[in-house]
């Protein structure tokens, strides 16, 4: 028997919007997409990460995706999970399509991937709620695949994407299918047993690095380092220096990286 890759309950391919994950909160709105329904897109004109961030991608090159989901099994106390969720299953992903390269991947808190120090792809989670549970979750990504030229980001890191690591370009299309069936499995899996994605997470975040640096939001000279040893469902990191450990937040604080 083979094993069938699971895809989207329904699919939409547009190929110019403004945000993938603004149209699927739109759809949302007006109507009751099913859970699993996916919206990619060729260019988009106003691609957003976190914090109002800018993501800029070259028409066609990359893998811009939003997917509706239901993670009724969350709280809303709970959210970051989801960060959590989709960043092993994007890293899952990579190391397959990557393996030679599968030990410089890592995961910058909260929300971006990175190969080598390297942005190759940044998430945003749009979510709505329902009492105190999540009714439902947006996750959208940006990867950067097959695009070579790039403009500065933001916060100084440095752009990559699989083609440029590879040496070899990929099919969008292909990786698009295996995110989505990842991430469902994924998801499946978390149902049953959340906590081997937090230690998942946790393995990703330190990235074989030490002394992972981090900056107030509020005051850039204040600065800390030490190693991440928790985290929260709500985000919160727990950072131990050596000498103590302090719970930080993602509004109060971002990881560096050198």
């Amino acid at each position: 028997m083979t094993n069938r890759r699971m895809g989207p309950p329904a699919l939409i391919y547009l190929p110019h919007i403004e945000s993938t994950n603004d149209f699927l909160s739109s759809l949302l709105a007006k109507s009751e997409p099913k859970p699993g329904t996916a919206i990619t897109a060729e260019f988009q004109a106003s691609g957003k990460g976190r914090f109002g961030k800018k993501w800029h991608s070259e028409p066609g090159m990359n893998l811009l995706l939003s997917v509706l989901l239901t993670p009724d099994f969350l709280k809303a106390r709970e959210v970051f999970y989801l960060n959590m969720l989709l960043s092993v299953t994007v890293c899952r992903v990579l190391e397959k399509r990557l393996p030679a390269f599968s030990e410089q991947i890592s995961v910058k808190w909260p929300n971006d991937i990175l190969v080598d120090r390297k942005k190759i792809c940044g998430l945003l989670i749009q979510n709505g709620f329902a009492g105190d549970k999540i009714q439902t979750t947006i996750a959208g990504l940006g990867l950067n695949v097959n695009q070579t030229q790039f403009e500065p980001f933001p916060g100084g890191l440095q752009p990559v994407s699989m083609s440029i690591i590879a040496g070899k370009n990929f099919d969008t299309r292909d990786l698009l299918f295996e995110v989505i069936h990842t991430l469902f499995q994924n998801l499946n899996e978390a149902r049953k047993n959340r906590a081997v994605f937090r230690t998942r997470y946790l393995s990703l975040l330190r990235g074989g690095q030490s002394g992972l640096r981090f900056q107030s939001r509020a005051e850039s000279k204040l600065k800390m380092s030490g190693k991440v040893v928790d985290i929260q469902d709500d985000g919160r990191a727990l950072i131990d220096d050596g000498q103590f450990k302090k719970w930080i937040s993602i509004d109060d604080w971002k990881m560096l990286v050198s």
